[in-house]
């Protein structure tokens, strides 16, 4: 066969998969629509480094010391509150402190890393619902 027709066939295919690949990626994107595109998940969550050492009658405040409360609360969500207070959590890991809650966090695989801040005795809100993958 002459070159023009393999290259006439050649394209030909390229065409096809191309448009299959289309109408795939549409009809997978029609059934999405309306559905939650992101939920919460916890990289780090840590509880009052922002702590005196000296305030600890036992042992320092380690990082990520909350990761699994907040995980808990937030896991397969669009959105979580988190109440910064010993009664809430379940724990203190220094009693005689006002802790800070910080927790790092995406809202898909691979999104950037997002960061919240909760000063103590307030809620902090984790939102994934305005975060476009």
């Amino acid at each position: 066969m002459p070159l023009k027709i393999h290259l006439i066939i050649i394209s030909c295919i390229i065409a096809a998969v191309l448009l299959a690949y289309q109408a795939v990626s549409y009809l997978h994107t029609s059934k999405t629509v309306g559905k939650p595109r992101s939920a919460v998940q916890v990289v780090r969550a840590s509880w009052g480094l922002n702590c005196d050492p000296e305030t600890f009658a036992t042992s320092p405040v380690r990082e990520n010391n909350l990761a699994g409360p907040v995980d808990a609360l937030c896991k397969g969500k669009i959105s979580c509150v988190i109440l910064n207070s010993s009664e809430a959590l379940g724990f203190d890991p220094a009693p005689n402190c006002g802790k800070q809650i910080v927790v790092e966090y995406r809202c898909f695989t691979f999104d950037r890393l997002w960061k919240t801040t909760i000063a103590p005795g307030e809620s902090g809100t984790i939102d994934c619902s305005n975060v476009v993958p």
